[in-house]
């Protein structure tokens, strides 16, 4: 066995072992450890400067022999000798040649030793990754001089060992190795360092190891969905192109027209009166330029001609208009709102929307954290940090905002078909399918397959984020079943929330159909589902002893068995069902007494206080029971809404005075558009940063600031290229196709 490389590994294992397992070590271990980090210490120290040979410390009878043919192999007992390990031969013979190398104080060689993950401060705090240098390693080209000239055997590879510890801990530590050692070569590699320890139940650890590929080439998959990509790509310029080179034709046609009519205009002297009797003329500059009567022909023109430009086109023509970057990046960045929408939703959604990002900012990041030990506790026991430790509330605003604006305008269309019986169920169901779903299987097909080569480093998974590529579980996403089979094998994890949004949709033809027909029968049927929501997320959060707060949690039971069930997350969208029904009947047209009105304020902003920071608890001074903790689960998510719907109820009835003034920001507009193609993307973006980083980070209040702005951004611009890309042009595919004109 390769000796050397295994006491290399052994120096930054033993004193983790030895920190995490101190209740068990004996004195004779101690000592016995003491020892072999001495002599390895020396041994390192003589690899890096010009002190006593390293042969006189350790001896290592290997030879190199150069064939005739330039070729290397290694001889020596200790590298044929593996037994047990399963190490190929080609790795053992290339780990040798680094190991000869060492010994000569070669400088590729120490760059090999230099790339490895050290042991750094903090361990108790909880810094148990150690990366080392990625780019140093894969950049090493190791030389063996020989009589026929130097020989370059291999390159360095960078691989990532995590080997667990007590107390369910584990340290991960990079390593550089030749790059002809697999993942199964350097997991047996670092496996003999560990039973090198003299210390009990070493030799039992089994580590996991992955190796980064190097100069991958695009698989199968890939290769598809770079052809369908460049299809779509296509489509999008020929689109573009045809819209744009219209347009200026269209816009030169109609500056002509303007001219010409401008000069069939008749000067007379009541008008200039010889240009001497401007002030006493009819002319001032309140004047119109053109008569009413004659300028309503040109007013509307441009919006004018795309109409005639879509109804004077083929289908084929009308199909590549709607994948025009221009014409849809106007529609989306558009500030204008269609008459009697609710504009404060657009600032609660889009707030919302941040609310999300801030909370997984902190939760994506906190597995690369080299401080979580200090950081997380310290957060905890801040009153402020509530707001993030309850964030998943923001998720139930989502679903409030949904049933409400369907219940609104669903009764409108109830009423401008003539009732439920004259009312296409059928695009009902459809137009809400096409709505969701084309953006977001396109997403999964350029996501899922090419993720891999979008970046490198000691964190990215070769193989990328989902599990075997979801070809065993793609199909549950688009049938929207996927918070339901196989959950653990969930494609996409942070699309448990579509699939539940989807089943509210199914079945709120029982709620909307009830309440149009009798509001009485309505509110029952409404209050049996609160009821049945409210007694299933109390009973499975007593029976699996859930804690109230999201990070107390302790397994998955609470993300498995409540967090993604739609029978425990339906609360918020009856809500807003409801609230969206007071809006249509009342007609947004509802004058409250400054006294009811405040009343109402207090009341809401006192129930969201009580749910974003009820559960605090500075030092976890006091424990809440089962029951209370059940009874918050059960309830908390419907209270918050219950206060969001006061929010968007009074702002839509004239009553919700600065506040109205600042959710209905015309900026919000825009950015509400791109609500739903942010939260298919942002985790996305945060994939892509954290595991590309090269070493661990350091959480604090200004990082996280940072972090915050940095992902927000860079997710909603990566969600304007995809409802420009995908989103878009499967809308404007639904009114070309199905000839809908209604807005979504």
């Amino acid at each position: 066995m390769n000796f050397r490389i295994c006491l290399i590994l052994v120096l930054l294992l033993g004193f983790v072992y030895q920190t995490y397992n101190h209740d068990t070590l004996v004195t004779e271990d101690l000592s016995k450890l003491h020892k072999e980090f001495r002599k390895l210490q020396f041994v390192l120290e003589s690899i890096l400067t010009d002190s006593s040979p390293l042969t006189d410390i350790v001896a290592f009878p290997a030879t190199i022999a150069i064939r005739k043919d330039a070729s290397i192999k290694v001889y020596g007992s200790r590298v044929d000798e593996s037994p047990g390990y399963n190490v190929s031969d080609t790795c053992l013979n290339h780990t040798a040649i680094l190991t000869e190398a060492l010994m000569r104080k070669e400088e590729w060689a120490i760059r090999f030793f230099d790339a490895i993950g050290k042991i750094g401060s903090g361990i108790r705090d909880g810094n148990l990754i150690w990366p080392g240098s990625y780019d140093e390693c894969i950049n090493i080209q190791p030389i063996v001089n020989t009589k026929a000239g130097p020989i370059y055997p291999y390159k360095g590879q960078y691989c990532m060992a995590s080997i667990p510890l007590p107390y369910s801990q584990s340290v991960t530590v990079g390593i550089c190795l030749p790059e002809t050692c697999n993942d199964d070569d350097a997991a047996a590699l670092v496996k003999r360092a560990l039973s090198m320890l003299p210390l009990n139940g070493t030799a039992n650890i089994n580590p996991t190891v992955q190796c980064q590929e190097r100069d991958r080439e695009f698989d199968g998959r890939a290769k598809v969905v770079t052809i369908i990509a460049s299809i779509i790509a296509a489509i999008i310029i020929l689109g573009t192109a045809y819209d744009v080179i219209t347009r200026l034709f269209e816009s030169f046609s109609t500056d002509t027209k303007m001219a010409q009519f401008n000069e069939s205009l008749p000067i007379t002297k009541d008008t200039y009166n010889n240009g001497n009797d401007y002030e006493n003329s009819d002319v001032n500059d309140k004047t119109p330029l053109l008569s009413k009567t004659k300028y309503a022909e040109y007013e509307s023109v441009d919006k004018y001609n795309t109409v005639q430009r879509q109804a004077n086109v083929g289908i084929v023509v009308q199909i590549l208009l709607a994948f025009s970057i221009y014409s849809n990046a106007v529609k989306i960045l558009s500030t204008k709102q269609a008459a009697g929408s609710l504009s404060a939703v657009n600032g609660i959604r889009c707030i919302s929307m941040f609310w999300v990002i801030l909370g997984h900012t902190y939760v994506f990041g906190l597995g690369f954290v080299s401080n979580i030990g200090s950081f997380l506790p310290n957060m905890l026991n801040r009153i402020t940090f509530q707001a993030i430790d309850n964030a998943t509330v923001a998720v139930d605003s989502f679903f409030l905002l949904s049933g409400l604006l369907l219940a609104f305008l669903t009764f409108r269309e109830l009423r401008k078909a003539g009732g439920i019986e004259e009312f296409s169920w059928r695009m009902f169901y459809f137009h809400r399918f096409w709505r969701l779903t084309p953006p977001y299987m396109l997403l999964m097909m350029v996501y899922i397959p090419t993720i891999k080569y979008w970046s490198d480093g000691p964190f990215w998974p070769k193989d990328g984020f989902e599990i075997d590529y979801c070809k065993d579980s793609w199909w549950r996403n688009l049938l929207y079943i996927n918070n339901f089979v196989d959950i653990n094998k969930m494609c996409m994890p942070w699309s448990w929330y579509l699939a539940n949004d989807m089943q509210f949709f199914v079945v709120s033809p029982i709620l909307l159909i009830a309440l149009y027909k009798s509001p009485f029968i309505g509110v029952i049927v409404s209050g049996v589902f609160l009821t049945a929501t409210f007694i299933t997320s109390g009973v499975i959060a007593s029976v699996n002893n859930l804690k109230a707060n999201v990070f107390a949690q302790t397994g998955n039971d609470w993300y498995m068995q409540l967090y993604i069930r739609p029978y425990c997350r339906m609360g918020p969208y009856i809500v807003g069902i409801l609230t969206g029904y007071i809006l249509f009947k009342t007609d947004c047209k509802v004058k409250l007494s400054r006294i009811l009105n405040l009343v109402g304020w207090l009341i809401a902003t006192g129930v969201a206080l009580a749910v974003l920071y009820g559960l605090y608890n500075p030092n976890n001074e006091h424990t809440m029971s089962t029951r209370v903790s059940a009874l918050y689960l059960s309830t908390a998510r419907t209270a918050w809404c219950m206060a969001l719907a006061w929010v968007i109820f009074s702002c839509a009835t004239g009553n919700g005075g600065f506040i109205n003034t600042l959710l209905s920001w015309n900026a919000y507009v825009p950015l509400g558009r791109l609500t739903y193609c942010a939260y298919l993307i942002h985790p996305i973006v945060m994939y892509l940063y954290y595991y590309s980083l090269r070493t661990t980070i350091v959480f604090n209040d200004l990082n996280i600031s940072y972090l915050f702005v940095s992902h927000l951004v860079f997710a909603y611009a990566a969600a304007f290229i995809l409802s420009l890309v995908f989103e878009s042009p499967m809308m404007g595919l639904e009114k070309v196709l199905f000839k809908r004109d209604r807005r979504s």
